[in-house]
């Protein structure tokens, strides 16, 4: 189980559980015949939370696009996160007869995709200058370290390809 085996489960260290996540995941596989998963989303792997990553859980809540300190204080009022183990999904992936095809920074994930044109699709029905401008700044969101490029990954997982 690569969810969090207990073994791995140092004292004191705070981590979220889904137990459901795995049964997700092999739904998906079991209902797909051919095509291709991906999965974008912040998260980590089990060999990056073994070597200390979120040692206090990864739970966050967001209020007004800020974090807050308290998950609780505000009902309704706030959203609540966690990070998603990849390890565990692409296991159970696996499992149910997907392959692993990668996990990788979005960064590299949509520099790859629009490495060949350049973007060009991104750019080819701008009506102005201003759009143009404004579509760049969004994909630099997108892909820049200090945006969400390295906060993001992306789980690639195919099958019947």
């Amino acid at each position: 189980d690569s969810s969090l085996p207990k073994g791995d489960r140092p004292t004191g260290w705070v981590a979220e559980i889904r137990p459901l996540a795995g049964e997700w995941m092999k739904r998906i596989g079991t209902c797909l015949a051919q095509g291709e998963v991906l999965i974008v989303d912040y998260g980590y792997t089990l060999d990056e939370w073994r070597g200390g990553r979120f040692p206090d859980g990864s739970a966050l809540a967001y209020r007004g696009h800020r974090v807050a300190e308290d998950l609780l204080g505000h009902p309704g009022d706030q959203d609540l996160t966690a990070h998603v183990n990849f390890t565990e999904l692409a296991e159970a992936g696996t499992a149910s007869g997907l392959k692993l095809c990668g996990l990788e920074s979005q960064a590299q994930f949509l520099l790859s995709i629009g490495e060949p044109d350049a973007f060009a699709d991104v750019f080819s029905d701008c009506a102005s200058e201003a759009e143009r401008l404004r579509r760049a700044q969004l994909l630099k969101t997108l892909i820049l370290p200090q945006g969400m490029g390295e906060a993001f990954r992306v789980l690639r997982m195919e099958k019947g390809a």
